[in-house]
């Protein structure tokens, strides 16, 4: 019997436990592969795994994506969430970063930064300034240390392999960033 948890659903019950989310659906997908028995078996190994987490209490949804089984069941259960996070200040987390630049690239040639982040709310845009906090520890003048934020424009949001415009707090995603310089000077000056 293949794993169960595999090693991508326990990075991703990591990511969920570090965000604090608690909206939270399993899928128990390709449920039409295997006979019933074995279903129920991965289905308590999954129960079994969550226990003492935040996704304890989760709904665990069996379905069959390519047979199009239970699809609908999930999209009650995501539409019966509050859409309210959606229009609230953006809020999110870095998951891990990724250095898409080639060594010893030009200055012309460095793509900027990329992270996986997930969004707790609020919807982050192609183009959006964003502030990174704390940011980079400085020291003034007067020999006080304090954090200036790092300002950065989005410009590229990915989810596995889609090409995004905008991110939504029920996903995982990439962004590529590029410093804003002139903003980022704004708060060295003060």
């Amino acid at each position: 019997m293949k794993n169960v948890p595999n090693l991508k659903t326990v990075e991703h019950l990591v990511e969920l436990e570090i965000m604090g989310l608690n909206d939270i659906i399993i899928l128990q997908n390709k449920v039409d592969c295997v006979k019933e028995n074995k279903a129920v078996k991965q289905y308590e190994a999954i129960r079994q795994f969550i226990k003492g987490t935040r996704a304890e209490a989760a709904p665990i949804v069996p379905i069959s994506a390519q047979l199009n089984c239970n699809i609908d069941c999930c999209d009650y259960i995501v539409n019966s969430y509050s859409v309210k996070g959606f229009y609230l200040r953006t809020k999110d987390t870095t998951v891990r970063s990724f250095d898409v630049n080639k060594p010893a690239a030009g200055i012309d040639e460095l793509k900027g930064g990329v992270t996986g982040r997930s969004l707790l709310k609020g919807v982050l845009k192609l183009n959006q300034i964003i502030e990174i906090r704390p940011g980079i520890l400085m020291e003034d003048d007067d020999g006080n240390l304090g954090c200036r934020p790092i300002i950065l424009r989005v410009v590229s949001l990915y989810d596995e392999q889609n090409k995004l415009e905008l991110a939504v707090p029920v996903t995982n995603w990439c962004v590529r960033f590029l410093l804003c310089l002139e903003r980022c000077l704004m708060y060295m000056e003060k």
